[in-house]
């Protein structure tokens, strides 16, 4: 029923992109919570296939300001397919903040307006 559910909306998606009138809605959110969740989501298929899977939090919430909902199918998407193909092991989903990846990486500064998020460059 999830996967149909899923796949319904992606075709929806996609129409609405060829369209013209898909709208994404950022919101702040934390990535370590989006992770959290999906993992748990899939855990029940890796321990079925005998594989072990863990997500493990930093000290620190990674912060992220975009479509949530997004991400959400994209890393559950990532997640199933590292179940999916992995016959033996563990999977391990992490977060590598793009400071460690380029140490020039300064961000984007988000301010309020008029109690909504936006960002600088919109």
């Amino acid at each position: 029923v999830d996967y149909s559910l899923s796949m319904l909306n992606n075709v929806l998606d996609v129409s609405k992109i060829k369209s013209g009138s898909f709208e994404t809605k950022k919101k702040l959110f934390d990535l370590q919570d989006l992770v959290s969740r999906a993992t748990i989501m899939q855990l029940v298929k890796a321990q079925k296939r005998k594989v072990k899977m863990s997500f493990v939090k930093s000290k620190e919430p990674q912060i992220a300001y975009t479509d949530e909902e997004i991400v959400v199918r994209i890393v559950t998407n990532f997640i199933s397919n590292a179940v999916k193909f992995t016959t033996s092991g563990a999977i391990q989903p992490f977060i590598c903040p793009l400071k460690d990846i380029d140490p020039t990486f300064k961000g984007k500064t988000i301010i309020k307006k008029n109690a909504e998020q936006k960002d600088d460059d919109e």
